[in-house]
């Protein structure tokens, strides 16, 4: 092939991949920017449009761009303009389908390798020193050895290019000697676009051909010696080719051809998948912006919603991370990495890869910041082929507040090691090899989930985020793999902790305090140790639905809810039919317009207008209760577990109606038992505790009211023999150690809401308050089989919906500790409902199980009947009980909706 048509083959080249950049990436509005003479040229443009895609690889704001591109005259128009009208659009574009070209994936590339054509073509009619210019001015090209390797290039590289060896050599005997030699073809990379690579690659292998000859001895004597005078006499013009062409060009002929293309098979497989989560602007906040901003839904979503505290995808061609800092101390270690001081090692351990950056300067205690690949996934291993090809992850760090908010802190550009990326290459091809072999099809399929895989990753993300915090505090024994000390010292920092905060309450009526020295170190402490006490285990398959669904007991379902942006869903499992696992849209409810209507039924001061909200509020939630019915009463589902998400912890969802309108029926009324439960873990950790014996109950009294004196009176009725606290015997202190001999723990008082939701709590003696706190520091209630909290908001919080889960309530805390059930309430309950409840529910507790009688005493304040020996007790200390609570009764939902019952369901 002549040096003319290689010349007309390459042009052809460039200027169809110079169109197709323009066209893809011009965007529409742009025309109406004030643009200089010189964006005319179609490369001049389409170089200026991969320049702007690369600063998106590199974390830069669009306005730091415009500024730049202004700054320089290349765009005459308002910076502002420029990021709207220009760069925010090329951003967007390429986030969605990457760049034009052979490689949508690699937009450093394609910026380099433009970049090397219009300094050749540049060259040409402009001297160097300006082409120098140039390259510093708009192009933001200062190193020298850059400008240099630029500069070689030419316009028309193959001007020097002699003829093929086989068709001509000085002396004829390398033409000769390929004759009768089999030449291996050098495969050229992305040379099916690029004929004219072809045939430089063709061209390269005869001549590593014949040099194999004469290191071997094949050749020898005159053959030899003349051999080497047409190699000598032919490398000098093809090298001067091989260094005209752009290091792009230079890349193209790889000598491990097979393994790029495979590559570029595998990468063009997930081309055109992307998530719709990451295109809303803001989505991929850039370097340097605002910081200590609240993170963008998809982050809260992976974080607060998905329990993830380290966790990877990718938004088109960028390989995203996400990296959270658990307390203020991990904030600070995490300075050195917004400085580029951090090391990365990667390593390998069954069927999984890890990433660890270590950061700071104090190698002998790093922070390490740990991303697992789990090979056993194809789509997994897919991004860690991704990552190490495209040699940049978008690293977000946000900060996970004492309180439970998330912020964001920065966003870090971290540029993988090239031996790094050439290792995760092997790991990631070896991998995708093993489980589709060459089948593409089978590649672009795993792209493509099931309804089963999207509910059981749903479902997997709801138990790492409600039951993570909650099993922690709960599991006293080490969990497989961990050592007991190490587990034990966790524990012992855990409750430091609590007992500090508890300590705080008291006498400065908060919990936390960013200033507080001992507080910070403490917080740090705990989880110091919980990192130390956690094993790095390699991830474990997805159990199936068969394995979940065998941990729940017969005609069971636990659903869980969850938020996907602001769509509510419910993913559940019933073990009916031997398992089933499904999850859809709750799309008749928006999360942002429940959040609205929750805040303006917990802010309304006058109790009509709140009870008039709350009517609203159960009319709203038919959208969760009818779809739950449908969905699980053909199953012949009878036991329901709710896990509720955000602000939806925070209102009677075992009251939804099932139908619209007045009268409907609810959850309680279509299914036999409805319990409240954080997540399967939880209820797998309470399933192992054992009750005590018939040791008698625990009656405590936090005031000497006469509500609360009947209450007592009334059920010591029913438990002749209980343990009786009150008045000053009702301390916190007397509370805790009387409980672990108890089997029930009954505390009627005034509850206690706060907005440092440690502080939420019982109100007993005088002033004094069995907080979260004390519980999660001193508390023990193993074995405690029901636990009723008698107060107002004992089962609620006032904590944000955008908050991570945590044991905030004080039922969750005792539920934390050890407690199989607990009931507890969602508002304020009349002196005459917590009496009627609580004599109605001790009664039907001495003759049936907690979950029946939990649903007869509910009925009873619903409905009336008989109340049992507890009556005649309560009508001698509160005349007139009776006629008070039916007044009650005409209030509807507000009468009985608050009790509710968290834990273990009994078998």
């Amino acid at each position: 092939m002549p040096p003319e048509q290689l010349t007309a083959l390459r042009n052809q080249w460039i200027d169809q991949l110079v169109d197709a950049v323009v066209a893809a990436l011009w965007p529409p509005d742009a025309g109406r920017l004030d643009l200089t003479t010189e964006l005319g040229d179609p490369l001049w443009r389409a170089l200026l449009l991969s320049h702007v895609a690369a600063r998106d690889l590199h974390a830069i704001p669009a306005e730091a761009v415009a500024r730049t591109l202004t700054s320089s005259r290349l765009v005459v128009s308002g910076v502002e303009e420029v990021a709207a009208v220009l760069v925010d659009p090329v951003y967007q574009r390429v986030r969605i389908k990457g760049v034009p070209g052979p490689r949508w994936w690699d937009i450093r590339g394609l910026n380099v390798l433009l970049l090397g054509l219009w300094t050749a073509r540049r060259s040409v009619h402009a001297s160097r020193d300006q082409v120098r210019s140039e390259l510093r001015r708009y192009w933001d090209v200062t190193d020298a050895a850059v400008v240099a390797g630029l500069l070689s290039t030419a316009d028309d590289p193959y001007v020097r290019l002699p003829a093929p060896l086989s068709e001509s050599s000085i002396t004829g005997t390398a033409r000769r000697t390929l004759t009768a030699v089999r030449v291996s073809e050098i495969g050229v990379y992305a040379g099916d676009s690029r004929s004219d690579l072809q045939h430089l690659g063709r061209m390269l292998a005869e001549y590593q051909a014949l040099v194999a000859l004469l290191e071997n001895g094949s050749v020898v004597g005159s053959v030899a010696a003349n051999l080497r005078k047409d190699l000598q006499h032919w490398e000098g013009p093809f090298q001067a080719t091989l260094e005209s062409l752009t290091s792009s060009e230079m890349e193209l002929l790889a000598a491990e051809a097979t393994d790029l293309r495979f590559r570029d098979r595998c990468l063009d497989a997930g081309a055109r998948i992307y998530h719709y989560d990451f295109m809303a602007p803001g989505a991929l906040p850039a370097t340097g912006e605002q910081q200590l901003r609240h993170p963008p839904a998809w982050m809260q979503d992976q974080i607060l919603n998905g329990g993830a505290r380290f966790w990877h995808d990718r938004a088109g061609p960028l390989p995203l991370w996400l990296a959270t800092a658990e307390n203020a101390e991990h904030e600070r270690l995490l300075e050195p990495l917004r400085h580029g001081r951090v090391s990365i090692a990667g390593w390998q351990r069954e069927s999984a890869y890890y990433i660890d950056l270590h950061v700071g300067d104090d190698r002998s205690q790093p922070l390490v910041l740990p991303f697992t690949y789990s090979l056993d996934y194809v789509t997994e291993a897919w991004q860690l082929l991704l990552a190490a090809s495209v040699g940049v992850i978008r690293l977000f760090l946000l900060r996970l507040t004492d309180d439970g908010r998330l912020w964001l802190l920065d966003t870090v550009p971290l540029p993988l090691p090239p031996e790094l990326c050439e290792e995760l290459t092997g790991v990631a091809l070896a991998s995708i090899r093993a489980a589709v072999g060459n089948d593409m099809d089978l590649l672009t399929a795993a792209f493509t989930p099931t309804l089963e895989d999207i509910a059981s990753g749903t479902f997997d993300a709801c138990e790492r985020a409600k039951g993570e915090d909650l099993l922690d505090e709960l599991t006293l024994t080490a969990p497989p793999g961990v050592s007991d000390v190490g587990w034990r010292a966790f524990q012992e920092a855990s409750r430091f902790l609590a007992r500090y905060r508890a300590t705080r309450i008291r006498q400065a009526g908060a919990a936390s305090d960013a200033t507080d020295p001992v507080l910070n170190r403490a917080v740090e402490l705990r989880a110091r140790k919980r990192e130390e006490a956690r094993p790095r285990m390699s991830p474990r398959p997805t159990p199936t639905t068969a394995d979940r669904a065998a941990a729940l007991p017969p005609d069971t379902a636990l659903v869980h809810l969850f938020a996907k942006g602001h769509r509510l869903g419910a993913v559940w499992l019933a073990s009916s039919q031997g398992g089933r696992l499904e999850h859809f849209y709750l799309d008749q409810l928006s999360v942002t317009d429940v959040d609205r209507l929750i805040n303006k039924w917990r802010q309304a001061e006058r109790f009509e207008i709140r009870r008039a909200h709350l009517d609203l509020l159960q009319g709203a939630l038919a959208g969760i209760g009818g779809p739950v019915a449908d969905a699980l009463l053909p199953l012949g589902i009878r036991r329901l577990v709710l896990s509720p998400i955000g602000s939806f912890d925070l209102t009677p969802l075992h009251a939804a109606p099932i139908e619209p309108g007045p009268g409907a029926r609810t959850l309680m009324d279509v299914f036999d038992e409805v319990h409240y439960a954080p997540s399967m873990r939880i209820l797998d950790a309470a399933a192992t505790r054992t009750v005590r014996g018939d040791g008698p109950p625990l009656l405590v009294g936090g005031s000497t009211l006469p509500g609360v004196n009947a209450e007592l009176e009334a059920l010591r009725a029913v438990y002749p023999h209980a343990q009786v606290l009150q008045g000053t015997e009702a301390s916190p202190q007397h509370v805790l150690a009387a409980v672990r001999g108890a089997r029930i723990l009954h505390i009627a008082c005034h509850g206690r809401i706060s907005d440092d939701w440690w502080a939420n709590g019982a109100m007993l003696s005088g002033d004094d308050c069995l907080s979260v706190a004390d519980v999660l520091a001193d508390g023990d209630l193993t074995g405690v089989e029901v636990v009723v909290l008698n107060a107002c908001y004992s089962g609620t919080h006032r904590s944000s919906g955008t908050i991570v889960h945590a044991p905030r309530g004080f039922d969750a805390a005792c539920l934390a500790r050890g407690a199989q059930l607990v009931v507890s309430t969602l508002w304020e309950v009349s002196d005459v409902a917590a009496l009627a409840f609580s004599v109605a529910f001790h009664t039907a507790l001495d003759r049936s199980g907690p979950s029946e009688a939990f649903r007869q005493a509910v009925g009873y304040l619903r409905h009336g009947g008989e109340l049992g020996a507890g009556a005649a007790v309560i009508e001698d200390l509160y005349p007139g009980w009776a006629d008070a609570l039916a007044a009650e009764r005409r209030y509807g939902l507000w009468s009985w909706g608050a009790f509710k019952l968290s834990g273990l369901v009994r078998y």
